[in-house]
């Protein structure tokens, strides 16, 4: 049986540089350079309790969706356009189109969604290079499509 796996190698992360609720068609994005990981995005949502006096068990309710969180992991390079656009995005605190595009020609090769860029973690050690954690906190929903 053959598989239908996505390689990792070829993964482009993208930010856009307009800042709000621009539509993704109308931004201009930048490749975040040298990704090395990604985590994310890992959505849930709360439960809600409807269990009432005819309840023979509990009955659950799905409360709103929440698509959580993505984290890059990346090698500092403080030149790239990229990083250097997450950093002006979270000094701003502004939300931020973001775009993922998989290493396939399948349909729905390419993920968009809104996030605020929560956080920026470095990190070194003896004779190694510099790692930067990235996390964008996701707001709304993400939308699965095909690559332009």
């Amino acid at each position: 049986m053959t598989t239908n796996a996505v390689k990792t190698q070829g993964t482009i992360v993208e930010i856009g540089t307009l800042v709000g609720t621009t539509a993704p068609g109308s931004d201009t994005f930048v490749v975040i350079g040298e990704v090395i990981g990604v985590d994310g995005p890992g959505g849930s949502a709360d439960v809600i309790d409807a269990t009432h006096f005819g309840s023979t068990f509990k009955e659950k309710l799905a409360g709103i969706p929440d698509e959580g969180q993505m984290t890059l992991r990346i090698n500092l390079a403080l030149e790239d356009v990229g990083q250097l656009e997450c950093r002006e995005a979270r000094a701003a605190g502004a939300v931020r189109n973001v775009r993922v595009k998989f290493n396939s020609d399948a349909d729905g090769n390419q993920m968009d969604f809104k996030a605020l860029v929560l956080g920026i973690n470095h990190s070194a050690q003896p004779n190694s290079k510099w790692d930067v954690t990235i996390t964008l906190e996701i707001t709304g929903g993400i939308t699965w499509g095909d690559q332009a």
